[in-house]
């Protein structure tokens, strides 16, 4: 009698693993959807609500990785600053992929200089640990 119970428990862990992962699958692209928004909005608030305490930001060049932020308080700083550099800067979604851990995007940034038009694009990975964000790799512009 125990083999058919564990075996039935073994098929519904099998059944329900691909729902979870697609859950918070979808849970970590609406989170990059969100802060993407605020950024947008400028909204630095939100975005520290969808940030983990010891966030990384890690911008990729050539060979190597180099971190630009180690934590919470200095990523807002940055984005504040950001934000008052650049009132004009907005991203948009161009694409986005999902597993369970990492969100891969494609944005567009854009933003006015001198009275003109500016834009380039990047690819970013979002890296969740428990349905924050934990670490941000930023790739070269192009």
């Amino acid at each position: 009698m125990f083999k058919p119970v564990a075996a039935m428990l073994g098929l519904v862990m099998l059944i329900a693993t691909p729902v979870l992962a697609q859950a918070s699958t979808d849970a970590n692209k609406r989170a990059v959807q969100q802060l993407l928004t605020a950024f947008n909005q400028h909204d630095s608030q939100t975005i520290g609500r969808l940030l983990s305490d010891d966030v990384q930001w890690l911008a990729i060049e050539g060979e190597g990785v180099k971190p630009r932020v180690t934590d919470k308080e200095a990523m807002l700083d940055v984005v504040n600053t950001f934000f008052t550099e650049c009132p004009s800067c907005r991203t948009e979604l161009l694409s986005i992929q999902a597993s369970k851990q990492r969100v891969t995007t494609i944005e567009k940034a854009s933003w006015e200089k001198a009275g003109k038009p500016e834009q380039q694009q990047s690819v970013t990975v979002y890296e969740f640990s428990d349905g924050l964000i934990s670490r941000v790799y930023y790739y070269p512009a192009e």
